[in-house]
């Protein structure tokens, strides 16, 4: 009878929609009560609708290497807490530390990424532990933990041998040029680490740049770039897709052929298909998962969500060590009046440990728990032989910080230097570099 009157049908479609958002209201009370939690403030848009303002500026600001900025800007106008439209959806942003330790560990089994980050990272990482959320997440978890075993990923053998040729490579642009951006240096020489204990195989991306080989760059280089969009696609959200970049699928693709490449050696390993290049290859991480999982995609996908853990970790944190201690030669001198007690031999585990004011250092920058572990032994033994090889360094460039935003954090302008050699080592170089050739690994590469 009331549907036979269209006077009423406003009437009535409004009050449907009111007791809506009444039962909604009730529904989120009873849940935040339950968990405990607030309802966050909202962040003021000039575009409430869909959020449009708030993309342009994000990505404006990111462009700018101003974005970790803006995000104060925004906690400080919204609380450490808050709710912001984007297009297509609500997104709540929080640094306050109980959230965090929420999200993180006492209830990480009640959130997930969110298709936000999935599709931002999934044309380069697919359906990784970095890009994923549910079963296969857990599945990813579990085929990883013993990845990240502490004795898996301490072989000082094997860290040595690159910490050497990173050591050799600086020498080598100290004589040449007078100026050493470490941080580019850092980025290669973690990725040769991490290729090694991930693929058994390093990239050497270290020697091809001293070299100038184009053909062994390439990879690094695509590596780097990727990265870069990834966070570009995750700041926008759906907006990326309208933006074409042909380099973006070519990096892709240069990627994820090079990790199959191993993927396939690994698995023919696991099935007893070696030939005679195969069997020549040492144990690896890769491996030990092949003998799991024998789907190339899955494989793939992993040991690239490993490559990124790996590398940008361990790069990130000397960087940013860097950037300090080459600005507080008080740091430098205590750190290096702490590591003479070695008398220039490589400290064993226990004497790392006891290396206190080095160990603060290092964990003051340190903040992803899952490469830990390598991050750690890659960067003891990279800082330890910096200050047994020099006597000094000293910045160039801007004495400001300013971010550079890919999975993690590092410097802009990089780490640029310049290192006095101890009067010992600069007298001997020579005899130093041709110990170095010597090494397999390094004489390979």
């Amino acid at each position: 009878m009331l549907l036979s009157n269209p006077e009423l049908a406003p009437l009535i479609l409004a009050a449907i929609l009111a007791l809506i958002k009444l039962c909604q209201y009730i529904l989120s009370s009873i849940l935040g009560t339950s968990f405990k939690t607030l309802r966050p403030k909202r962040l003021w848009q000039l575009d409430p609708f869909l959020g449009l303002d708030t993309v342009v500026s994000s990505y404006h600001r990111l462009r700018l290497h101003r974005f970790l900025s803006t995000c104060q800007e925004r906690f400080t106008q919204a609380g450490n807490t808050y709710v912001a439209r984007i297009p297509g959806s609500e997104i709540i942003v929080t640094c306050e530390p109980e959230n965090l330790k929420a999200l993180l560990a006492t209830q990480h089994q009640d959130f997930e990424l969110g298709e936000r980050r999935r599709h931002a990272f999934r044309p380069l990482l697919g359906d990784s532990i970095f890009a994923s959320d549910g079963h296969i997440w857990k599945e990813a978890r579990q085929q990883l933990r013993p990845s990240f075993a502490k004795d898996r990923l301490s072989r000082a053998e094997t860290i040595d041998i690159h910490v050497n040729a990173l050591v050799e490579t600086v020498h080598a642009q100290q004589k040449r040029d007078g100026i050493v951006d470490l941080q580019e240096l850092f980025f290669r020489f973690s990725l040769d680490v991490a290729t090694s204990f991930l693929f058994g195989d390093s990239c050497h991306s270290l020697s091809a740049a001293k070299a100038n080989d184009s053909a062994a760059t390439e990879f690094a280089d695509a590596f780097n770039r990727s990265q870069q969009r990834l966070v570009d696609r995750f700041v926008v959200g759906s907006v990326a897709d309208f933006v074409p970049n042909s380099q973006f699928k070519k990096d892709c693709l240069t990627v994820r052929t090079f990790a199959e490449k191993y993927v396939n050696i690994a698995i023919n390993r696991s099935r007893g298909e070696e030939s005679g290049d195969i069997s020549k290859q040492p144990p690896s991480i890769l491996a030990d998962m092949a003998g799991q999982c024998g789907d190339i995609g899955q494989l793939r996908d992993q040991a690239l969500s490993l490559l990124v853990a790996g590398r940008d970790t361990t790069a990130s944190l000397l960087s940013n060590l860097f950037f300090v201690l080459s600005r507080s030669p008080n740091i430098w001198h205590r750190l290096k009046a702490e590591v003479e007690t070695l008398e220039g031999r490589r400290p064993d585990p226990a004497e790392f440990k006891d290396l206190k004011y080095l160990q603060g250092c290092i964990r003051e920058y340190l903040a992803d728990r899952y490469a830990e572990n390598l991050a750690l032994a890659e960067v003891e033994c990279t800082v330890v032989k910096f200050l047994q090889h020099f006597d000094r360094m000293s910045a160039v460039g801007p004495s400001d910080w300013k971010e550079q935003l890919t999975l993690t954090c590092c410097v802009k302008d990089g780490v640029k230097v310049t290192l006095r050699p101890r009067e010992d080592i600069q007298g001997d170089l020579q005899n130093y570099e041709q110990e170095l050739l010597e090494v397999p690994a390094f004489r390979e590469g």
